[in-house]
């Protein structure tokens, strides 16, 4: 078995999955369980963006439920975080939408179009909103 073959049985063995399942039947959490997005990057859900998920807090963010769809369209930031990397894509009502990662798994964690908790031009580079054809306030 080729390298390829060996790392894909590894990831689905250690519970990561192929993207385009549609969670967890019955799960409010857009994807409760890692996947492998179109973009070859893991991505899972984190509960607390959920309305009564685990931790979710009345200032977090609500992810939406295409927050897959939205993560394999996404570009990755051109500022430095320290030991996380960031991603931002575009939603179809314009509104940005960021994902963070840590130890190789991103998940949603904000909006410019969020009501609680918006993303504001400080937090999205420039040359990003450039890059998707936005400028936020």
């Amino acid at each position: 078995m080729g390298q390829t073959g060996i790392a894909a049985s590894a990831g689905i063995a250690g519970g990561i999955s192929k993207a385009g399942a549609k969670g967890v039947k019955g799960s409010a959490v857009p994807v409760p369980n890692p996947v492998t997005a179109n973009n070859g990057l893991v991505y899972k859900s984190n509960p607390k963006h959920t309305l009564g998920g685990d931790g979710n807090r009345r200032n977090a963010g609500i992810e939406p439920k295409d927050s897959l769809k939205l993560f394999e369209n996404s570009i990755p930031s051109s500022k430095n975080y320290g030991n996380k990397e960031v991603r931002f894509a575009k939603d179809e009502k314009g509104n940005v939408h960021r994902f963070e990662g840590t130890n190789g798994e991103y998940h949603w964690n904000g909006s410019s179009g969020d009501i609680k908790n918006q993303l504001t031009s400080k937090q999205v580079p420039s040359d990003i909103q450039k890059k998707l054809g936005v400028r936020l306030k």
